[in-house]
């Protein structure tokens, strides 16, 4: 299997025959009083988008939310609900449906993960790759946010990035696909701060309490991690997918970014594997100082493995450990009880992504 190694590093163990669905359900429904509510926010495009409970929508007028009977909420952390799936409240639904109309072609690279999951490393170990040895910037595009007119759009090599789960993903034997999975503890953690910071959210004096509870239930943007992992990893074994951990890239970077261009282009990684000073080269252009310049601040964080430690109390016990999520059984991705004391503080080069 080609992601064993990187399971070994993360301290994960795969379990394929452990199928059954356990844990919280991780989608939430929209159903109040056995009410649907759609309502329109000033900042969105059309009436077609759906929202769940927690905060009072204040742009409504007093006298219709008055004469309610059930009343009209939003989420908080603030999403949009477009077709089923969990969006940014900013982005437009027009655009979300237009990149799921792209159709990759060869020599597109699809790079699918959560939020906070690496993303932007990846990225930026595709990029420079590409930049020292072949001396082109790849075109890159965020499917959700700037649908298919950008993609288009995009010099090649092209790079299209996604947080979508595998069934909403345009798949496609043309292209090659990277699905990276990060430890569900300091995802949580990570996103907790990328909400926190972003004020859109309106969770600026939200507790980490309160957002470990919305992360397990899935009410994240993008929906839920688990359901996102389970998808991918059901692929994990297709000739033009590369499954990786965050961690196993943490623990061998160098020979991470080797497997990485190894899977996109084998020459590539010959001109790194012969080439000392290209190789250093691509991994201080991918260090988390050059992602802070490339990306906005909240996309990379503090380059740690291993933050949730400062965050987990007892109270959150016994979880999350990945076999304990919603989901991850019915993966067949475990945890060994030994995996805690293997993470660490992260060099310097480590974006947390």
């Amino acid at each position: 299997m080609r992601c064993e190694s990187s399971w070994k590093e993360a301290g994960l163990k795969v379990d394929a025959t452990r199928i059954e669905s356990e844990g919280r359900n991780a989608r939430v429904g929209l159903q109040q009083a056995g009410a649907e509510v759609r309502a329109k926010p000033p900042s969105r495009h059309s009436q077609n988008v759906q929202y769940s409970p927690k905060t009072t929508i204040p742009s409504l007028p007093v006298e219709l939310r008055r004469s309610s009977a059930v009343m009209i909420e939003r989420d908080r952390p603030y999403c949009q609900i477009v077709d089923g799936h969990r969006l940014p409240g900013s982005f437009s639904e027009e655009v979300y449906r237009s990149g799921l109309r792209y159709r990759p072609e060869p020599g597109d690279v699809v790079l699918d993960t959560f939020p906070k999951c690496g993303t932007h490393w990846v990225l930026g170990i595709l990029k420079a790759a590409y930049e020292v040895c072949r001396g082109v910037t790849p075109g890159s595009a965020f499917l959700e946010k700037l649908g298919l007119e950008a993609i288009e759009k995009c010099a090649k090599p092209r790079i299209v990035f996604t947080h979508l789960p595998f069934q909403l993903a345009p798949f496609s034997d043309a292209a090659k696909y990277i699905y990276v999975i990060r430890n569900p503890k300091d995802c949580c953690v990570s996103f907790y701060h990328h909400t926190k910071n972003i004020p859109e959210y309106n969770f600026q004096d939200g507790t980490f309490d309160e957002y470990f509870e919305i992360f397990l239930d899935g009410r994240t943007d993008f929906g839920s991690y688990y359901e996102s992992l389970r998808s991918w990893y059901a692929r994990r074994n297709e000739l033009n997918v590369l499954f990786l951990t965050y961690e196993g890239i943490h623990a061998d970077v160098r020979g991470s970014v080797l497997e990485i261009t190894r899977f996109v282009d084998s020459t590539i990684a010959a001109d790194l594997a012969q080439d000392e000073h290209k190789m250093k080269t691509v991994l201080e252009n991918s260090s988390v100082g050059s992602m802070k310049k490339q990306f906005e601040v909240q996309f990379v964080r503090k380059g740690v493995v291993g933050d949730w430690r400062n965050y987990f109390s007892p109270e959150h016990s016994p979880g999350p450990s990945i076999e304990q999520l919603p989901s991850c059984s019915a993966s067949g991705i475990r945890t060994q009880q030994r995996n805690d004391h293997s993470y660490q503080q992260a060099p310097a080069h480590f974006p947390t992504g």
